[in-house]
């Protein structure tokens, strides 16, 4: 009977230990739950950041290649602005005329 008894004892302690593990998990499994869903909120507002990114990059894409075509069309204005007339009037571009002149802005 008393070997019995100590088998009684030896096997409600395992089951303590065992109840005391499973209250133990459930707490971290409630822990862990927890943290993912906070992690997949920050994940979901990532992915909206990086697409609002995304948009704004595409955008400064678009006004970068306009920019560059107003740029180019400068250049060509200029460069056709340089070539002399075929009328035989040739135009003289001489720096800093006003100091050579001596002409001097009134303020």
């Amino acid at each position: 009977m008393a070997e019995t008894q100590d088998k009684i004892a030896i096997v409600s302690n395992n089951l303590n230990k065992l109840k005391n593990d499973q209250k133990r998990l459930s707490d971290l499994l409630s822990r862990n739950q927890s943290s993912l869903q906070v992690l997949a909120q920050n994940l979901s507002s990532c992915k909206i950041s990086s697409e609002e990114h995304s948009s704004l990059i595409n955008g400064i894409k678009m006004n970068e290649d306009f920019y560059r075509q107003e740029v180019w069309s400068l250049k060509q204005k200029i460069s056709e602005q340089r070539v002399p007339s075929c009328d035989g009037t040739l135009i003289w571009k001489i720096p800093y005329l006003d100091e050579k002149i001596g002409w001097y802005p009134l303020c």
